[in-house]
């Protein structure tokens, strides 16, 4: 669908696709450029001719959550083009801030173009009024060229009628495994780790809490890693998702964001990273021993959008670059090494400029990836992602980030009773469901109408606006009693299960 409505969830299983390259990392391209000599030059007679005074350069501001090196790769690659040149855009600026922290920029009016983030980062800025309408020809026709749907996912999103964002790429979720490092501890390698769950493993823990071995981010730092955790919500359903949860990241080491994740999974500071697929593809290119892994149990693809600020002052300049992104030839970058992301419009493949290695490659991904999300029948609902977000993240903050050394204490100790034969598969269960259940706390605003109470998905819905506008200071106060129950909810289950030690 592409209006910002309910599509339902559903609950599948799908195939296990995983991606392995092995080799590539000593791949390398040599590029011979030929020249030869034109016509010789000629002079202009004519003394009336003059030469035409240029016109002021203009810049470019783009608001991204794309990497340092896919802003160096495209904007070398636009500032080149016949368009560019046309309009005189010269420079690109860029700021790569978490999406958290894009409002005061947007109000500000210094964003031209929006790009990257994920489907909910770009449904909550179409509710903020953030999106400029797509009503021009130029924006008309681009939008005409890709896709409506890839996967059964949608492609674009529309509001009244009016087109408001455009997927530039897609994207799958999954986790990298460093067969180095699990084989070097005796861990499940990447024939054996398949699944989400299997990162939510107590043999996992079993050198807690010196010696983390997933790499996790804060639900605020990426929202591609946030996307993980919240399929495993909807795919789990709410309390087991949020169980699993727990337990994974009781079995991690907080990163700052998706890249330091892929990063630390690459160079084998853990073995087990949450990534989106192109950082797999990366890391596999970098690092031979490394795997990136499509998990069986529930997964998805995403559409990534950009989309034309509604309060930028040079709107024109931002399509101008919209509309390359979304041409064949910017579809085609995708392809390069430094990218590695899934283009929307299979016309990229075909170009010439895209890479002779990573292009068939990743037309092959491209149709293997949405036959098995199609297969897997596995529905995300955006909208209850979008109504959902902002408490979403404030819990995940506050009952994981900021109580991580509780939660490691006692997950590493639930771990240890049953790895050791301490506990059985039905005590370790209720150790574990003692541990992650949902926290229920106090708190009422008459004023708005919210308040506290268990923290199962209606009450997410109802807190949403709270955590996001923070009404009232409610996010730091229920942030903050959030914290202090978790906290001492994973003492109280501590507490007991050091009485199954002998």
């Amino acid at each position: 669908m592409s209006e910002l409505t309910s599509r339902g969830t559903g609950i599948g299983l799908s195939a296990i696709i995983v991606i392995v390259i092995i080799g590539v990392a000593g791949f390398g391209l040599g590029f011979i450029i030929a020249g030869g000599l034109g016509p010789a030059p000629t002079t202009t007679t004519t003394p009336t001719t003059t030469t035409p005074t240029p016109g002021p350069e203009n810049t470019l501001h783009i608001l991204t959550r794309h990497s340092t090196a896919i802003q160096n790769l495209y904007e070398a690659e636009f500032l080149a083009t016949d368009a560019a040149a046309e309009y005189n855009i010269t420079e690109i600026e860029w700021q790569d801030p978490y999406d958290s922290l894009w409002g005061p920029i947007l109000d500000d009016g210094w964003a031209d173009v929006i790009w990257g983030g994920g489907p909910t980062v770009f449904d909550n800025l179409i509710s903020d009024d953030y999106l400029e309408p797509w009503t021009s020809a130029m924006m008309i026709a681009a939008a005409a060229r890709v896709p409506e749907t890839y996967g059964g996912v949608d492609l674009k999103r529309s509001d009244g009628g009016d087109i408001m964002w455009v997927s530039a790429a897609t994207s799958g979720f999954g986790f990298t495994v460093n067969d180095y490092f699990t084989d070097l501890w005796d861990l499940p390698n990447s024939t054996i780790a398949a699944n989400w769950t299997d990162l939510a493993s107590p043999e996992l823990g079993k050198y807690l809490p010196v010696l983390p071995t997933v790499a996790v981010a804060d639900a605020y730092a990426s929202s591609s890693v946030r996307r993980a955790y919240e399929i495993i919500t909807q795919g789990y359903g709410w309390d087991e998702g949020w169980s699993i949860l727990a337990r994974l990241v009781g079995n991690g080491g907080f990163y700052s964001g998706s890249s330091a994740v892929k990063e630390a999974a690459e160079q084998g500071a853990v073995g087990y990273g949450l990534t989106i697929d192109f950082y797999g593809f990366q890391s596999t290119n970098v690092n031979p021993n490394v795997k990136y892994i499509s998990p069986g149990d529930f997964n998805i693809v995403n559409g990534d959008p950009i989309a034309i600020a509604s309060t930028s002052t040079q709107k024109l300049l931002a399509e101008v670059f919209v509309d390359y992104i979304l041409s064949a030839e910017g579809q085609a970058v995708w392809t390069n090494p430094e990218a590695l992301r899934l283009p929307v419009m299979i016309e990229a493949f075909d170009e010439p400029t895209a890479d002779p290695f990573w292009g068939p490659f990743l037309e092959n991904v491209f149709y293997d990836t949405a036959a098995a999300v199609v297969a897997s029948g596995f529905d995300f609902n955006d909208t209850l992602s979008a109504i959902t977000s902002y408490s979403y993240r404030a819990y995940f903050q506050a009952v994981f980030t900021n109580a991580q050394t509780e939660l490691v204490a006692c997950w590493s100790k639930i771990a240890e009773a049953f790895n050791m034969g301490y506990i059985n598969q039905g005590e370790f269960d209720t150790y574990v469901g003692s541990m992650a259940a949902m926290l229920n706390v106090a708190g009422f605003n008459a004023t708005y109408g919210f308040s506290g109470g268990l923290f199962d998905v209606d009450k997410a819905i109802e807190l949403n606006a709270a955590m996001h506008y923070d009404i009232d200071g409610s996010k730091a106060t229920f942030q903050s009693q959030w914290t202090a129950a978790a906290i001492a909810q994973y003492n109280t289950v501590l507490t007991a299960v050091l009485g199954e030690f002998p």
